[in-house]
C-alpha cells in the first residue's frame, strides 16, 4: 500500500529534478558559421516497466505501423528504432507490416540502432549476457535485413557503463554510442561528441544526447548556463569550437511509443533543420573534424540511480541463477557435441532470448510496479527450470558413456564448465544409493518427507574417492527419506576437475576421521589452511591464511558485521538521486548485534556457526561454514525483511583497506570511489598493495567504499512512490577468502575464483554406464589460458570457445586438439570466422583485457573466411 509523505517535499524533489530554463533556444548566439540541426524522430518503448508484454505489444504495433505509413507517404522523413525483440514481434505478428518495414531500412530512411536483442541493463547483467544481448540482436537484423546496427542506443540506462563497454560494442560491430545519462549534474562529460576509451584501448566515438524533444539540441540536465543564453546557443557555441558543423536534434516520444508529429523547429537563417539519422549525423561529424581532435573519456561512465543494483533483490538472484544456469547447459551440449554425443533438439536460443527480454532495463534494475515485477520473478524461474532440465538431460547422455567401476561406491561426475583447472566444493542434490544411504540414519516409521538439517547427520561418515588416491569428507547440509529411498544435498571438495571437461569420483561409507579435520575452542576455529575468530556478537575478528598477515577487524568493527542503513523520507525505486541518499550509509546506521550465536558440528569435519539478530521489523540470520583444506570462508546472510525507506549492508573493515576494488561484466575497477554506491559483477574487495580481501557473492550488485569501510548491499525497500520493492524472505550466498596482491597478475585471480562461484562445476548422477568416454577428460588438454565459455555456436553445429585475459599484463592460449574439429578464428563475439585456421599447439596472445571468441568446425568443413 502507499506510503504517507508530504506532498509538499514530493513537489520540491520534483521541482528540483525537472528545473526548466526560461531563456529562449537561440537566445545569446554567437557563432560564425551556419550549422546544420539533424533532427532525429525516435520513439522510446519500454516494454517492462508499469506494464507488462500484452499491453507493450501494443505499444510496438502502432508505433511501427504509424511510422511505416508517415515514411511511405513522405520520402524526406526518417526514423530510428532501437531493441530486435520489437523487430521480431512485428515480424511475428503483422508479417505484410514487416515487408514494408524492409523496404524503408532498405532505402535509408528507417535507420536499425542498438544492435540489442532489448535495451537492456547496463551494470547488472553478467559477463556473457551483456555479450549475447548485441549477439542475438545483430544475427536478428542481419538474418532479416542484411545489415547489422552501426550506432549503439542507451536512452534510458540507469546505472554504470562499464569501462569494457568500448570492447564490446566494437566486436559488435558498431563504431559510434548514443546515451542520456549520466547527465552533467553527476558526471562531467565533454559536451561534444567525445572519444570514448575502453580498459582494453577499444574506441567508439560516443554523445550525450538527450533523446525526447522537438527537434531541437538541449543541454543536459545540471549544466552550468548563463542566465541569458539559450540552449541551442550554448550549444552551437561549444560544436563550433570543437570544429563541428552538425548538431544532434532530438525528436522523440516515450515511454509508450506512438507516432512523431513531423514538424521540423523553426530556427533562424544560421540553421538549417533536416530530418536526419543517428548514423547520418556521426558521419556528418567525422566529416567535420578528425575523431583524434575530439575529447577523450577513458574508462567507466557512471551511472545515476545506484538504488537501481539492489532494488528488488530476488530478481537480481534470480537473474544471476539463470545466466549461470544456463551457461551450464550450453557448456553440456557443446561437451557433448565435441565429444560426439548429440544433445537430440535441446536449443537453448528460446531460453537465452526470455532471458534477454527480462533484462530490460527497468525490469532488472527493480523500478517496475509488484506486479510487473513479480511477474519477472516467475519468468525467471521458468528459465531456471528449463536450462537446469536441459543440463542434467544432456549431462546424463555423456556419463551414460563413461565406464564405472560400481564395486568402488556410488559413481558421481563432476562437470567443470570453467576454463582451468578445479579444487574447490561442489554441492548435488540426488538420491543416495542404498549402500550409501545405509550409513544415514535410519528411516522413522511411515517415511520421513519434511528436510533434516545438517546437524541431524553429524557422525555420518561419507568420503568422496577420486582415482588420485584423494578420499575427502562429504558433508550433508540437508536429507530425508521419501518412500524407502534416501534424497540429499550433500558437499563435498573435488580436486584437479579437469579445466572444461569432466571428473568421475565415488561416494562411499568409510569408517574413519576427515584427513585434516577443523577444531575449535570456543569460537576460534583452526582448519588445514587457515585459523579463524568469531566475534560473539557477530561477524568475524580475525583471519590467517598460512603464508599470508592476518587480516583483522577493528575493536567492535567485525568483518561481516550487519548494518541497518536509513536512507531517507523521499527514497525513491530508483534510488534518490538529488538528496543524496547515500548520505544514510554513513550517518543514520545501526549496527546489529547478534541475540544468539550457536556452533554446530557437521558432517564432513566441518562447523557451521551461526548468528540471529533482531530487528523492530523482520529478523536476519547469517550462518558460516569452516571446512577441512579450504582457503575461503563461505557464509550465507537470510532472514525476513520487513523496514522500509531502508538498506541491509553487510561492513567490512579489514586491516588491508588502503584501496577497494570491483569487477565488471568483462572489466574491472581497480580503485573504487570513496562514498557512492558503485556497481560489481562477481567480486569487490580490499588490499594494501601486499595483502587482499576478497569478497565473491552469487547475485548482488552494490558496494560502496565509505571510511575505509567496504559494504555490500543485500536488500532494501524505497517509499516513494509506494513501498513496493523488497520485502519478505531474502537470501545472499559470498565468501571470503584473502589473496597475494604483490603480483600484477592478482586481479585474474579475483576472476577466477568469483567465476567458479558462480558459474560452478555440477554433479550428475549417472543413470547408466558404457564404455566409449574415459573417467576424466578435459577439452583444454595442454593448453594454457582464460577460457570463460563454451557454447554451441549460434548458427550451425559449430563449438565457440570464450577466451578472456582479465590482466593488465599480456597473456596467451595454446590452442588444443580434438579429433576431428578445426579450431578458427572470429572477428568478434559474433562468431564471425576470418579464415585464420588455428592448429593445435598454436599460441594465441591475449592482449590485456581482451575479449577473444575461437570457433569449433568439423574438419570437413571449416569456413576460409566469414566475410
Amino acid at each position: 500500500m502507499p506510503v504517507d509523505a508530504d506532498q509538499a517535499g514530493k513537489d520540491q524533489l520534483i521541482a528540483e529534478a525537472t528545473g526548466a530554463r526560461t531563456a529562449a533556444p537561440e537566445d545569446g548566439l554567437d557563432i560564425a558559421r551556419a550549422m546544420t540541426i539533424h533532427v532525429i524522430p525516435q520513439a522510446h518503448i519500454d516494454l517492462l516497466w508499469y506494464w507488462g508484454l500484452d499491453e507493450a505489444r501494443e505499444m510496438v504495433l502502432d508505433t511501427f505501423r504509424s511510422h511505416i505509413e508517415l515514411l511511405e507517404a513522405d520520402p524526406s522523413l526518417t526514423y530510428a528504432q532501437s531493441q530486435a525483440y520489437a523487430y521480431d514481434l512485428v515480424r511475428a505478428e503483422a508479417p505484410p507490416l514487416f515487408e514494408r518495414l524492409r523496404k524503408l531500412v532498405s532505402r535509408g530512411q528507417w535507420e536499425i540502432v542498438g544492435g540489442e536483442w532489448v535495451e537492456s541493463e547496463t551494470s547488472i547483467p553478467g559477463p556473457e549476457a551483456r555479450l549475447r544481448q548485441f549477439l542475438a540482436g545483430q544475427q536478428f537484423f542481419m538474418d532479416h535485413f542484411g545489415a547489422r546496427a552501426k550506432v549503439g542506443w542507451c536512452p534510458d540506462g540507469f546505472t554504470l557503463q562499464g569501462d569494457f563497454m568500448p570492447q564490446v560494442l566494437r566486436q559488435a560491430g558498431i563504431d559510434a554510442y548514443v546515451h542520456k545519462r549520466p547527465r552533467q549534474r553527476h558526471a562531467a562529460l565533454p559536451p561534444v561528441p567525445y572519444r570514448w576509451r575502453g580498459l582494453d584501448g577499444s574506441e567508439v566515438l560516443a554523445c550525450r544526447c538527450n533523446n525526447k524533444g522537438n527537434g531541437l539540441p538541449r543541454l543536459s540536465e545540471g549544466v552550468a548556463a548563463p542566465a541569458h543564453k539559450g540552449d541551442l546557443a550554448i550549444i552551437a557555441e561549444q560544436f563550433q569550437r570543437a570544429g563541428i558543423d552538425h548538431l544532434w536534434g532530438p525528436m522523440g516520444i516515450g515511454d509508450t511509443g506512438g507516432a512523431n508529429k513531423y514538424v521540423l523547429p523553426s530556427v533562424s537563417a544560421w540553421f538549417t533543420a533536416r530530418y536526419s539519422t543517428p548514423g547520418a549525423f556521426f558521419q556528418s561529424v567525422r566529416s567535420s573534424v578528425s575523431p583524434s581532435d575530439l575529447p577523450l573519456h577513458q574508462g567507466t561512465i557512471h551511472g545515476e540511480f545506484a538504488g537501481c543494483l539492489t532494488t528488488w533483490a530476488n530478481v537480481k538472484s534470480l537473474n544471476r541463477l539463470a545466466e549461470n544456469s544456463l551457461q551450464q547447459a550450453e557448456f553440456a551440449i557443446a561437451l557433448g557435441r565435441l565429444l560426439g554425443i548429440a544433445a537430440g533438439a535441446d536449443d537453448l536460443g528460446p531460453a537465452w532470448r526470455r532471458l534477454l527480454l527480462l533484462q530490460f532495463h527497468d525490469s532488472l534494475a527493480g523500478c517496475g510496479t509488484r506486479e510487473i515485477q513479480q511477474a519477472v520473478e516467475h519468468e525467471l524461474q521458468e528459465v531456471v527450470h528449463i536450462a537446469e532440465s536441459l543440463r542434467d538431460r544432456q549431462a546424463r547422455r555423456i556419463a551414460s558413456q563413461i565406464g564405472f567401476r560400481q564395486q568402488e561406491g556410488m559413481p558421481l561426475v563432476v562437470f567443470n564448465p570453467l576454463g582451468c583447472d578445479f579444487s574447490g566444493p561442489v554441492e548435488a542434490q540426488l538420491i543416495l544409493s542404498p549402500a550409501v544411504a545405509a550409513a544415514m540414519p535410519p528411516s522413522p516409521p511411515g517415511g520421513q518427507v519434511a528436510w533434516s538439517d545438517a546437524t541431524s547427520a553429524a557422525d555420518v561418515k561419507l568420503f568422496a574417492v577420486d582415482d588420485d588416491g584423494n578420499e575427502l569428507p562429504v558433508m550433508i547440509r540437508r536429507w530425508r527419506w521419501v518412500q524407502k529411498r534416501c534424497q540429499a544435498e550433500i558437499r563435498f571438495d573435488v580436486r584437479n576437475a579437469p579445466a572444461m571437461g569432466y571428473k568421475t569420483i565415488y561416494v562411499k561409507s568409510m569408517q574413519k576421521h576427515a584427513p585434516s579435520p577443523v577444531s575449535n575452542d570456543g569460537l576460534l576455529f583452526k582448519a588445514g589452511k587457515m585459523t579463524v575468530e568469531f566475534d560473539p556478537a557477530g561477524g568475524i575478528r580475525m583471519i590467517h591464511v598460512k603464508g599470508h598477515d592476518p587480516v583483522i577487524a577493528p575493536p567492535g568493527r567485525p568483518l561481516g558485521m550487519p548494518v541497518l542503513h536509513k536512507t531517507g523520507k523521499y527514497d525513491i525505486n530508483y534510488g534518490q538521486e538529488l538528496r543524496a541518499w547515500e548520505t544514510g550509509f554513513t550517518g543514520d546506521q545501526r549496527p546489529l548485534t547478534a541475540s544468539a550465536c550457536s556452533v554446530n558440528r557437521c558432517s564432513g569435519g566441518r562447523f557451521l556457526v551461526a548468528f540471529d539478530y533482531a530487528i523492530d521489523a523482520g529478523s536476519v540470520r547469517q550462518e558460516f561454514l569452516i571446512e577441512p583444506d579450504s582457503d575461503a570462508i563461505f557464509a550465507q546472510v537470510t532472514g525476513d525483511w520487513r523496514q522500509v525507506e531502508a538498506y541491509l549492508k553487510l561492513h567490512f573493515q579489514p586491516n588491508c583497506n588502503d584501496t577497494g576494488f570491483a569487477d565488471q561484466a568483462y572489466g574491472f575497477t581497480s580503485d573504487l570511489p570513496r562514498d557512492n554506491e558503485h556497481p560489481m559483477m562477481y567480486f569487490a574487495g580490499l588490499h594494501n598493495g601486499r595483502i587482499g580481501m576478497l569478497l565473491t557473492n552469487n547475485g548482488r550488485h552494490g558496494c560502496m567504499l565509505s571510511g575505509g569501510v567496504l559494504s555490500l548491499s543485500v536488500i532494501r525497500c524505497a517509499s516513494w512512490p509506494e513501498a513496493i520493492s523488497d520485502s519478505g524472505s531474502f537470501a545472499i550466498n559470498y565468501n571470503i577468502s584473502i589473496l597475494d596482491v604483490a603480483a600484477p597478475s592478482w586481479p585474474a585471480q579475483c576472476f577466477r575464483r568469483a567465476w567458479a562461484f558462480n558459474i560452478r562445476p555440477f554433479v550428475c548422477s549417472p543413470s547408466g554406464e558404457g564404455n566409449s568416454l574415459p573417467p576424466a577428460r578435459s577439452l583444454l588438454q595442454g593448453a594454457a589460458g582464460p577460457a570463460t565459455c563454451l557454447k554451441p555456436a549460434h548458427k550451425g553445429d559449430g563449438v565457440v570457445l570464450r577466451l578472456f585475459n582479465p590482466s593488465p599484463s599480456g597473456g596467451e592460449f595454446v590452442a588444443p586438439s580434438i579429433p576431428g574439429w578445426r579450431l578458427c578464428a572470429c572477428d568478434g563475439f559474433l562468431e564471425v570466422p576470418t579464415g585464420d585456421d588455428l592448429p593445435p599447439g598454436r599460441r594465441i596472445t591475449l592482449d590485456p583485457w581482451r575479449i577473444v571468441t575461437l570457433l569449433w568446425t568439423r574438419a570437413t568443413d571449416c569456413p576460409r573466411t566469414g566475410r
